[in-house]
């Protein structure tokens, strides 16, 4: 799956590297995440989220006014969508919607704080977002707040404020990855305990939690490294020179096998996207 500026989603097949099937939105899609079970699209721009049902590709958007949208996440039960950002303030502040995602009902909202990332843990038990500095846990049975925790992260300035721009859920949620300006922090949440960060361009994690994927430019070269580690340990398993293309968009398949990565240019037809197999 590749999503273009001008609002339009394209499903690939890897194999042949041809188009399987193009979708215009109504607005530039900037995130999109696939239910567990690949039936079922999640896509959100700025302001909207679109449910895209993929037998028939039609398209449900979800309601809420929002006037910036910052995160989704999609529970591995498939059965919960989790979106945060900023609502227009004459109606709510900012703060969270979790969906029932086969019916688009609304379960929960959370309301206050904005939000910058969010994720379920790979059981779906947990639900975990992130301020700036500061991640708080809900159950997700009882809506109850599990934790609230702050990770002793530092940004790689000193100028540069903390600000947690993504977080995933490890293992059975015992570990945390927490990125903070271009470095991946890998923090035991039980000891509290941070046990090693890594710099990165891009990075991803597998949808159980248990495998990174990063790529690293190298300033001398000018050229890209890949690599792979199962987590929660820092040392990689396997890594690969991946030339000089700059990932501006990053994605690691369901079984941490194949990564892809899309490029940004100045004109939208020179633009590709890379599929890299690690095995």
């Amino acid at each position: 799956m590749s999503l273009g500026s001008r609002g339009y989603l394209i499903v690939w097949d890897l194999k042949e590297g041809k188009q399987l099937r193009r979708a215009d939105g109504k607005q530039a899609y900037r995130q999109v995440a696939f239910t567990p079970n690949g039936q079922k699209l999640v896509a959100a721009s700025y302001y909207e989220v679109d449910v895209w049902d993929l037998a028939g590709w039609n398209r449900t958007s979800l309601g809420g006014h929002w006037s910036y949208i910052g995160g989704i996440a999609i529970s591995q039960s498939g059965k919960m969508l989790a979106v945060t950002g900023r609502m227009p303030v004459s109606l709510t502040p900012p703060g969270i919607v979790v969906y029932d995602l086969p019916t688009g009902k609304i379960l929960q909202t959370f309301r206050g704080t904005f939000m910058n990332a969010i994720a379920f843990s790979p059981d779906s038990s947990l639900l975990a977002a992130a301020g700036d500095s500061d991640i708080t846990l809900w159950n997700t049975r009882t809506w109850n707040t599990e934790a609230t925790l702050s990770p002793p992260v530092t940004a790689p300035k000193a100028e540069v404020p903390i600000t947690i721009r993504r977080l995933n859920l490890l293992n059975n949620a015992d570990y945390l990855a927490v990125d903070v300006f271009t470095q991946m922090h890998i923090w035991d949440r039980r000891r509290s305990k941070l046990l090693w960060s890594v710099p990165y361009t891009q990075a991803a994690v597998s949808s159980d939690g248990r495998k990174l994927a990063t790529v690293i430019r190298d300033s001398k070269t000018d050229t890209f490294s890949l690599a792979l580690r199962e987590l929660p340990a820092e040392a990689p398993v396997a890594s690969w020179d991946v030339g000089r293309s700059y990932p501006e968009a990053f994605a690691l398949s369901s079984d941490a096998t194949l990564v892809s990565w899309g490029t940004h240019e100045k004109n939208p037809a020179s633009e590709k996207v890379f599929v890299f197999r690690m095995r």
